[in-house]
């Protein structure tokens, strides 16, 4: 039975969580095996830097993970060992999103040819660039594949965000993102300001989740990724390919930026 100490969930969502896990027990008094981080807080930094120095496996969300510095930080707290280290997507784990990739793993839509995504977020404190870089995640675990080429715009004061990736193969993404504004658009009332919608085309069909953002969907999320968290750490498995799968998105985030100040399409190199 895996001992875990949860951080940033609290109150009912915490005992609904502990009611999900299988093979774990959370929040049990005294040593605990291993730790869930959902929140970005000054004593949350502090337990992940505990945990990983005194050898436990930890499960952080992407997003609270916004550099590669910050990445290399965290490895350097577990003495080099990646493998400790789960960074996890939310995106990746939410059922509409993971159906659609059983559908990919399947062949049943073929050889992806184009990933469409659009998110208009409401929240105000929520970060562009991590925002940004979960859906580069999300559309390179859905193509399958790494892109070549990243080509940027955004309108003046980035509270819209359109990215096209280029794959070698001749699939395409298209990213956009909007932010909240200072001031609500004209006839805001028309639009709902929650919406997000993914679009995967393959050469053999195609398949969408074209929703809001509701609950239970958003909970099951971490529930799921907990679970599979809780699931590896049992097996020993190691976590080093997550490291490696964000680090990659912070990469093609950085491109990103290069390509909005400079409005040029940017090259990846391999790798």
């Amino acid at each position: 039975m895996i001992r875990l100490a949860v951080s940033g969930v609290h109150g009912p969502a915490l005992q609904q969580l502990s009611r999900r896990l299988r093979g774990a027990v959370v929040e049990p008094p005294g040593e605990r095996d291993a730790a869930i981080v959902v929140d970005y807080t000054a004593d949350a930094v502090a337990s992940v830097e505990m945990f990983l120095r005194s050898g436990k496996r930890v499960l952080i969300l992407a997003t609270l993970c916004p550099s590669l510095p910050f990445v290399d930080q965290l490895v350097s707290y577990a003495r080099g060992d990646a493998s400790r280290i789960a960074i996890v997507n939310p995106l990746r784990y939410l059922p509409s999103r993971r159906l659609i990739k059983g559908e990919i793993d399947a062949g049943k839509l073929g050889t992806v040819g184009l990933v469409r995504i659009h998110h208009r977020e409401t929240d105000d404190s929520v970060d562009r660039s991590a925002l940004l870089c979960s859906h580069l995640d999300l559309a390179t675990w859905l193509s399958g594949r790494q892109p070549e080429c990243v080509y940027a715009t955004t309108d003046g004061n980035t509270a819209y965000t359109q990215v096209h990736l280029g794959f070698a193969s001749g699939a395409s993404a298209l990213i956009e993102v909007s932010m909240p504004r200072l001031a609500p658009a004209p006839m805001s009332y028309t639009v709902r300001p929650d919406y997000r919608s993914l679009l995967v085309i393959g050469s053999a069909g195609a398949a969408s989740a074209d929703d809001q953002m509701r609950e239970p969907e958003g909970q099951l999320r971490l529930a799921v990724s907990a679970q599979e968290f809780v699931n590896d750490v049992a097996a020993g498995i190691g976590f080093a390919s997550t490291v490696d799968q964000w680090r990659q998105a912070l990469r093609i985030g950085q491109a990103v930026d290069r390509s909005l100040a400079t409005h040029r399409a940017i090259w990846l190199e391999a790798g």
